[in-house]
């Protein structure tokens, strides 16, 4: 092993995160320059393990949460502004095809002729039902009857 090659393993062996390789440690024990590297990294490991961490200022956290809150909802208005100027066109380009399918077709025409027949169909339907409405009062009113009466035989019996 070469001391390049070492040198990209220094930090986790000093660390104690990795156990250097018998060519590591095969090296390490014969190179001066690499076993220095290793106890630096340790006595710097050690030394910011003793510091002390500062402190964060008075409403840093606070004031960073908002900030990344305050970013996300403009991030987030600007993708729903986008979808709903999609949305508009979307529904702008339906609206014309069916506008030009209706005026190409003739289906306008069509459509307005069975909005026709169907009305003067319910009409007819309606004068229909309207004669023999008095025969269904009636009926009903029998039915009505027949079965208040089984009802109150069940009932007494």
């Amino acid at each position: 092993m070469t001391c390049e090659e070492f040198d990209a393993i220094v930090e986790p062996v000093a660390a104690g995160e990795m156990e250097p390789s018998p060519a590591a440690a095969e090296h390490l024990a014969g190179c001066l320059r690499c076993a220095s590297a290793v106890a630096l990294a340790r006595r710097i490991d050690s030394a910011l393990a003793a510091a002390e961490t500062p402190a964060a200022p008075p409403r840093f956290t606070a004031a960073v949460t908002t900030r990344l809150r305050r970013e996300r909802w403009r991030s987030e208005q600007r993708v729903d502004r986008v979808f709903n100027l999609a949305m508009v066109a979307a529904a702008v380009l339906v609206a014309t095809g069916v506008g030009m399918l209706f005026n190409l077709t003739g289906l306008t025409a069509v459509g307005r002729d069975t909005s026709q027949l169907l009305s003067e169909g319910l009409r007819v339907a309606a004068r229909q039902v309207t004669a023999q409405l008095p025969a269904y009062i009636g009926g009903t009113g029998l039915l009505l009857t027949a079965v208040g009466a089984w009802w109150w035989a069940e009932r007494a019996g």
